[in-house]
């Protein structure tokens, strides 16, 4: 009950207080396999273009990968959202923005 008043006190929604939750652990999932697959990267902000390509349902599969544990499915699901066009552009904007030439 505590939660609930906690949750209504500050302004978030139960639902909205879900998906921060979800998204978060989402994120760790994405990190560690994204710091496996590049080492000594910075994979913060890689990660967070890969989040944000994400659909539900792959939002909540990555999730419970933090909870699971992290399989080939986990691995192959963070790629293939990788490659998708918008989460190409952002990636390379993330990683190419602190490049000077």
């Amino acid at each position: 009950m505590a939660t609930i008043v906690a949750v209504g006190v500050s302004g978030c929604t139960l639902q909205e207080q879900v998906d921060k939750t979800s998204r978060a652990a989402a994120l760790r999932t994405v990190v560690s396999v994204s710091e496996k697959r590049l080492p000594g990267v910075n994979v913060e902000p890689i990660a967070g273009c890969i989040i944000n390509q994400a659909s539900t349902n792959e939002i909540l599969t990555l999730a419970g990968a933090a909870v699971t544990g992290i399989t080939d499915s986990t691995v192959e699901t963070v790629v293939e959202i990788g490659a998708r066009p918008e989460a190409v552009r952002c990636i390379a904007k993330e990683t190419l923005s602190g490049i000077q030439i």
